[in-house]
């Protein structure tokens, strides 16, 4: 479906800050665009932010051929979403260190 996908309301308050997001999401082919209008309240005064995202689902082969062409090995974990898998890229050389960031030499 071409056009607008949803618009949803969210409200986080604290006694120092109030904040209200609206994210309005629209679609084009496989690309869903993420449009997050936030107002934050403080003492201070009011701050309105714009956060964009752009999201684009492709196919599992897409995705796995997209890490080989990057010389990436490529694991995939299960999501809590069904047919929304993750996808791990490493380098072959890789090793993990004990605080969990990977180095490559």
């Amino acid at each position: 479906m071409e056009g607008t996908v949803s618009t949803d309301i969210d409200t986080a308050v604290t006694d120092a800050v109030k904040v209200a997001r609206v994210v309005h999401a629209t679609r084009e082919g496989i690309t869903t665009r993420l449009d997050m209008h936030h107002l934050v309240a403080r003492d201070s005064g009011v701050d309105y932010i714009i956060d964009h995202h752009q999201l684009t689902l492709l196919a599992r082969q897409e995705y796995q051929t997209a890490f080989q062409q990057a010389e990436l090995r490529v694991d995939t974990t299960q999501s809590p979403m069904p047919g929304r898998d993750r996808y791990i890229g490493q380098q072959a050389t890789s090793m993990q260190q004990p605080n969990g960031f990977a180095h490559t030499r």
